[in-house]
């Protein structure tokens, strides 16, 4: 839009090309690689919204227009009714975002009142009210993020609480104000006569550190940080999950006193609980056993978590439930506290590399109107644990060193195997038995496919085999189709009572809303034809 303003054609193309790429680099997975971030989706929101309202070129402005209407739609599937929060997980967040505790850039403390204000404005269409204004729970949405990094996101919502997982951190820019801030794992619940929902949130911490020992920014003080300092992989089926961490750099270079994976809760309240071992936790610190399952009872929700084999590279208990000054309650999972080393089994390349460390654990959320702790805590220990890890060698360059966990109760299975000597190959992940694939976007409300044909909800839609997403509102009076392109391709989309077809399109949107049709499109050929409805507006560029 620059060049268009100066007059500069060169500049200009330059702009319209950059959007193109962007887009068919998004398109290979189905959202942005920054996933579901606080805040900065909030500020492409406003970006995009301009440049599709001013850019003079026809392409740029379906282009733009596309990608604000899918950036809406990402952020309208994970708008949480009952706490009023944008669910996790969240690729690049700041601390007091996470936490809801505060203004955040140019969303409010509650993204929900942000969001209805950009619908309101005009600045996100009317349709998006519903799509979560009228969600029905449970749902899970999943979404592909960067498919050649095996990234994607996964978020389930219920009445009392949303629990998003990341599969992976991202990792593809090595700056503490990026790659730090990513949250894979992120819970946001109700609380009783408290208007402000709970957070829990972890991380991976070298040397326990904490708020205050980072700036997000030159100026911004330290209390927006608190680095993620691990690579994460994660799986996700529904309310259950299983997460695992290793240390992003901890070698032969530096000195470390401690490496531990944390869960963290802040705001923890005299009313909230920690069961373990059918005991509730009444002093801190607490050494937790080995092979025990820990309950937090927190607001409306509770908690389970079952650490899993750690690797201990000291003598310190490994399984500590502490307090930090902030009023937050950790459960932190060591795998060194002690003197300050160096250590060379972990730097590769090295000629004593043994693997990377094991640390994750096993977490499963539920209402505390189902369960007690106890309960819910032997609940979880009726399932079966996998945990097994391929013996230590070391590594000259070839061969692998699987470790596999895994949990399975009530019919269903989930397992994640990574290898420990090249922990960014491709994980196995397991669901119920099949291994699971990365869809470009799938829930309740709305898929996303370069199938050339999607389904949902008794809607169809038939377009070229390139990237197309559909979204289908519950009373399914309110449908929403959207074509990518680049290449031209016809265009059907068929409901219940009614259908809209399209000659050939090289990317656009239909908005069917109680019958009155709306079509946006790009080298669109012939008048759209309607049945069952009436077209109320027809722009083609």
């Amino acid at each position: 839009m620059g060049g268009e303003l100066l007059g500069d054609k060169a500049i200009a193309q330059r702009g319209y090309d950059k959007l193109k790429k962007w887009l068919a680099f998004t398109d290979k997975s189905g959202a942005a690689y920054e996933y579901n971030s606080l805040p900065y989706s909030a500020v492409a929101i406003e970006v995009l919204y301009r440049l599709q309202k001013y850019v003079k070129d026809e392409e740029t402005r379906m282009l733009a227009k596309l990608a604000l209407y899918r950036l809406g739609l990402s952020g309208a599937l994970h708008l949480h009714t009952p706490t009023k929060r944008w669910a996790g997980p969240h690729g690049r967040a700041y601390h007091n975002a996470v936490i809801g505790d505060g203004d955040t850039y140019l969303l409010e403390q509650s993204e929900i009142s942000s969001f209805r204000d950009w619908i309101t404005d005009g600045k996100l269409p009317n349709w998006m009210f519903p799509v979560f204004e009228d969600i029905q729970f449970p749902d899970q949405v999943v979404e592909t993020t960067g498919r050649e990094d095996d990234i994607y996101t996964s978020c389930f919502l219920d009445e009392n609480y949303s629990f998003g997982v990341g599969a992976r951190n991202m990792f593809n820019q090595a700056n503490r104000y990026i790659a730090w801030q990513t949250n894979v794992f992120s819970i946001h619940y109700t609380r009783p006569n408290n208007p402000q929902p709970g957070a829990i949130y972890t991380r991976y911490i070298l040397d326990d550190k904490w708020l205050g020992y980072f700036s997000a920014g030159i100026g911004r003080g330290t209390s927006g940080l608190l680095p993620d300092e691990g690579h994460f992989q994660g799986l996700q089926d529904k309310e259950r999950a299983i997460g695992l961490y290793i240390p992003y750099d901890m070698g032969a270079n530096d000195f470390y006193s401690s490496a531990k994976s944390v869960v963290a809760i802040p705001r923890w309240a005299k009313s909230d609980e920690i069961w373990v071992d059918g005991k509730q936790v009444e002093a801190y610190p607490f050494m937790v056993p080995k092979d025990k399952t820990i309950v937090f009872k927190t607001g409306d929700i509770l908690l389970g978590i079952r650490p899993f084999s750690l690797t201990n590279l000291g003598t310190a208990p490994q399984i500590v439930i502490d307090t930090k000054d902030d009023n937050t309650v950790v459960l932190e999972m060591y795998n060194y506290k002690g003197e300050a080393k160096t250590f060379w089994e972990l730097a590769w390349p090295g000629a004593f590399y043994q693997g990377e460390l094991r640390n994750g654990f096993y977490s499963e959320v539920s209402n505390t109107s189902k369960h007690t702790p106890k309960e819910f805590a032997k609940l979880i220990d009726q399932g079966s644990f996998t945990d097994k890890a391929d013996p230590k060698f070391t590594y000259t360059g070839e061969g692998n060193r699987f470790w596999k966990v895994g949990y399975q109760r009530d019919g269903r299975t989930m397992s994640l195997k990574v290898d420990l000597l090249n922990w960014f190959n491709t994980p196995e992940r397991i669901i119920n038995n099949e291994f699971y694939q990365m869809p470009m976007l799938e829930s309740n409300r709305a898929i996303q496919s370069n199938s050339g044909h999607l389904s949902l909800n008794d809607v169809e839609l038939s377009c070229g085999k390139n990237s197309a997403w559909l979204y289908v509102s519950p009373d399914q009076k309110t449908v929403v189709a959207a074509y990518h392109g680049p290449e031209p391709a016809p265009f059907k989309l068929n409901l219940k009572n009614g259908e809209v077809f399209i000659k050939s399109l090289a990317s656009g949107i239909v908005t069917w809303e109680n019958g009155k049709v709306t079509v946006d499109g790009y080298k669109m050929e012939g008048k759209p034809k309607v049945r069952g409805g009436k077209l109320k507006k027809w722009i083609h560029g």
